[in-house]
């Protein structure tokens, strides 16, 4: 402790106690204590950063690109830009309440260690991955990560890993559809691309099959089906079922979409879909009536027609007797 009073040997910038420091390119340092956060550009003048008038509880702090991003510990995201906070985003929505450790940064993204594990997003209002998302990751304990170029070296309880973190890893399911029949009618007319079920058909199933690769089994399938411009609305199945059976529907035409959604890390697999037609009674069918329709209006046009040509043959002949 004797040290620490000896000025000789270095200067205090601060004097309650430090919690992280981040250094740009530039030279620009910042950095966090239990009082706030500071910035001191090239040797100037030491600046605190303030948020509504009030100092920043920060956990952990990191320059992204010319700006610095703060992880406060009421899980806020701070974007500040020279200075002034220009930015804010919130952690409690998408990962809960949280213990950063550590935070670094790439051209792309900021990392983010905390005891639930390893996080990383692009903007502070982005969307926020988890490495839990990723197969095999489920379950590893991280006690240190950095950054070489485009790949993470991560300390965990099973050794050091060399790993690129690539976007389209992030959805560890894959969603198969199968073709879909009906209850009644296995083979069914395919026009355009689209299948068209006779009026009687009283179910159309669509079997589908759910590959989860990560093995959690943590995924919901939904699905939406929408005829004409309706919303979408989703609607959430079982993991355990393997078809999907609708019935009593109108007649008309119909777009149904699948989707798989991990809970927990909020991931969604493409959205895949189907197109059918299911036709109503000879009746009721849209075509036989504009056939109706135009030949009424054919026949009321002639009869209209052949009206007038007797009323002029009428005319023509009174005339030529009174000449």
């Amino acid at each position: 402790m004797s040290a620490l009073g000896d000025t000789t040997k270095f200067t205090f910038l601060r004097r309650e106690p430090g919690r992280s420091i981040a250094l740009h390119p530039d030279q620009t340092v910042a950095f966090s204590t239990v009082k706030g956060v500071f910035w001191r550009k090239q040797g100037g003048e030491l600046k605190e950063i303030t948020h509504l008038a009030k100092p920043i509880d920060a956990q952990g702090i990191a320059w992204f690109h010319d700006d610095l991003v703060i992880a406060t510990t009421s899980n806020e995201l701070l974007l500040v830009h020279e200075g002034k906070v220009t930015r804010k985003g919130d952690l409690s929505g998408s990962i809960g309440d949280l213990i950063v450790l550590k935070m670094l940064a790439t051209d792309e993204h900021v990392y983010m260690l905390t005891e639930k594990g390893l996080y990383r997003f692009a903007g502070v209002n982005a969307k926020i991955e988890s490495l839990k998302e990723l197969a095999g990751f489920d379950g590893l304990l991280i006690r240190d990560f950095t950054l070489v170029k485009d790949f993470l070296l991560i300390a965990t309880q099973r050794g050091v890993l060399r790993f690129k973190w690539q976007l389209q890893s992030t959805v560890p399911f894959t969603l198969v559809l199968n073709e879909l029949y009906g209850q009644k009618y296995r083979k069914i007319k395919l026009k355009n691309n689209k299948l068209i079920f006779p009026e009687d058909e009283h179910a159309i199933i669509i079997p589908f099959e759910c590959v989860d690769l990560s093995g959690n089994q943590h995924f919901i399938i939904q699905y939406a089906i929408r005829s004409g411009n309706e919303k979408r609305v989703w609607n959430s199945l079982p993991s355990s079922v393997d078809q999907l059976s609708l019935s009593h529907l109108s007649p008309g035409n119909y777009r149904i979409e699948f989707r798989v959604v991990d809970p927990v890390s909020r991931t969604a697999s493409p959205i895949q879909e189907k197109r059918f037609m299911l036709m109503g009674k000879w009746y009721d069918r849209p075509v036989l009536w504009w056939f109706i329709g135009i030949s009424l209006a054919f026949v009321i046009g002639w009869l209209w027609r052949w009206s007038l040509i007797r009323q002029r043959k009428n005319f023509l002949k009174r005339v030529r007797t009174r000449k």
